[in-house]
């Protein structure tokens, strides 16, 4: 079974053609933007640190072309893809939970950390160097975008199927949990003309009022919290609504679902009623 930190040494993501169809999720992006708000006078600098091959920072591009992007990942393979997809932005290699590393990104006005890259910090002390590195990066009053699960639940299988330059792939997702606060998914995959691909790894449940506290140490303040489209913990339905002042996002053509949507690093692949999408600020 796969526990490293981070899932880069899989299979799978030594295809970043298949990881970026994976996370290219238009709607998932917008919600991103409304959580940032209209902060298109001036120079904004974005950071997104664990990128992967691009997607979801290069469709923030495509929607707010005055801001400036920086893209951050510990996979040289997944940067190089995304550099070539998106020449506008400049992406570089660190790892998140290297202090030494992410002093170099300090006075950012936006940070975003998204595709549940926390749940593969699988230790405390790991968690906390990589919310450590994060908030380093921010200027004061700056903003932190961030996922994550709420809890572990355990999902049935399902399907997606990702648009590749081999054609079609079928990734199939299962989670186990058979440990209290993690949980083991299992992607089955294959690309036409190969053997499928079987693998295992583990993620982490990091609970709102857990990272809340964790990130309050740090000087952040929670400010907004919305919830996976559809939560029934919602009460008025309003969680994940574009921000009218906004873009309209288009559907992604780039994966479809049997059973949920495109774009699993949005956190539809096994909860998708247990993920949250937070917004903190630092303290001026």
């Amino acid at each position: 079974m796969k526990t490293a930190t981070y899932q880069r040494d899989l299979a799978f993501y030594r295809h970043p053609e298949l990881v970026h169809a994976m996370f290219d999720d238009p709607a998932y992006v917008g919600r991103v933007l409304r959580l940032i708000g209209a902060q298109d006078a001036g120079r904004v600098n974005v950071l997104d640190a664990g990128c992967g091959a691009g997607a979801m920072v290069g469709r923030m591009a495509t929607l707010r072309q005055t801001w400036r992007y920086t893209g951050l990942d510990r996979s040289a393979g997944l940067l190089a893809d995304a550099a070539t997809r998106y020449p506008e932005i400049v992406f570089e290699q660190a790892d998140l939970t290297d202090p030494a590393a992410m002093a170099r990104y300090r006075a950012q006005d936006v940070v975003t950390c998204l595709g549940h890259t926390l749940s593969y910090q699988l230790s405390d002390e790991h968690l906390d160097a990589a919310l450590d590195g994060l908030a380093s990066c921010l200027r004061p009053g700056g903003l932190l975008i961030i996922d994550t699960f709420q809890a572990a639940v355990a999902s049935p299988s399902l399907t997606h199927t990702l648009v590749s330059p081999w054609g079609p792939v079928r990734l199939e997702t299962t989670g186990q949990v058979r440990e209290i606060g993690f949980l083991d998914v299992t992607w089955t995959w294959q690309i036409p003309g190969r053997r499928a691909v079987r693998e295992t790894f583990r993620q982490r449940a990091i609970p709102v009022p857990d990272l809340t506290h964790r990130l309050h140490q740090r000087g952040l303040t929670l400010i907004e919290c919305d919830h996976e489209p559809g939560d029934p913990d919602e009460p008025d339905g309003s969680a994940g609504a574009s921000d009218p002042n906004s873009p309209s996002v288009p559907s992604s053509p780039k994966a479809s679902g049997d059973r949920s949507e495109a774009g699993q690093g949005s956190g539809r692949d096994v909860r998708g009623d247990v993920s949250a999408l937070l917004a903190f600020q630092l303290d001026a």
